[in-house]
């Protein structure tokens, strides 16, 4: 990823959270049919949780989600609070 010394910083930070984005989003789409077809296989050790049960699917899908993004907004932050000019010269 270049970034130009002219950047702002929201375009630093949309660069650095797109592309960690990616990974986990296609994660969950390749998932789906693995939790379809590998939900007979935990039936036994779920409470009182049905394997498709779309609730818990969501929140399950929706934490993976939260913390990918949580993982590349952090130092995103942090990279748009510091000088591309600075950056390249301690580099």
């Amino acid at each position: 990823m270049t970034v130009r010394l002219r950047a702002s910083p929201f375009r630093i930070v949309s660069q650095m959270i797109l592309n960690p984005s990616i990974p986990p989003a296609l994660g969950l789409l390749l998932e789906l049919p693995g939790i379809y077809y590998g939900s007979n296989a935990v039936r036994d050790i779920l409470f009182e949780v049905p394997p498709m049960d779309p609730v818990a699917l969501l929140w399950a899908a929706g934490i993976l989600a939260g913390v990918a993004s949580l993982a590349a907004w952090l130092p995103a932050r942090r990279a748009a609070s510091v000088a591309p000019s600075v950056a390249l010269r301690t580099d």
